[in-house]
């Protein structure tokens, strides 16, 4: 298990985390997040911590789930778990963005793939 501690007295709170993520700190910005994870507990847990941090989680329970919803949805950023059923998440990161697919400007650029363990033969 992976423990990390912030130094003392530079612990933020929720609401100005999401403030230094806004322009204006008066109107923080409102993130809509696509979470494309297979493990309900995970899903639970980051859905939860996005909401803290005010942000709008939509949810995938596979990759096939995540590219059909980014193609339907308008969304800033996608947390992407690399190992899930019908399709990974680096070959739905792949259909994501490949050239044509219909997206605003800048959107699917900003993925975060993610793996919830290390198995012997990872890269």
């Amino acid at each position: 298990m992976l423990t990390i501690q912030q130094p003392a007295g530079r612990r933020r709170e929720p609401e100005s985390i999401v403030n230094a993520m806004s322009e204006n700190p008066d109107q923080p910005k409102r993130l809509k997040v696509l979470v494309a994870e297979d493990e309900p507990v995970s899903s639970v847990m980051l859905g939860d911590m996005l909401e803290l941090c005010g942000h709008e989680p939509a949810f995938a329970r596979d990759g096939l789930e995540a590219v059909e919803a980014f193609k339907n949805g308008d969304f800033d950023l996608v947390l992407m778990d690399i190992r899930m059923p019908h399709l990974d998440g680096i070959e739905a990161t792949r259909q994501i963005r490949a050239p044509g697919r219909k997206r605003r400007h800048g959107a699917g650029d900003r993925h975060h793939l993610r793996t919830g363990g290390i198995q012997a033969g990872d890269p």
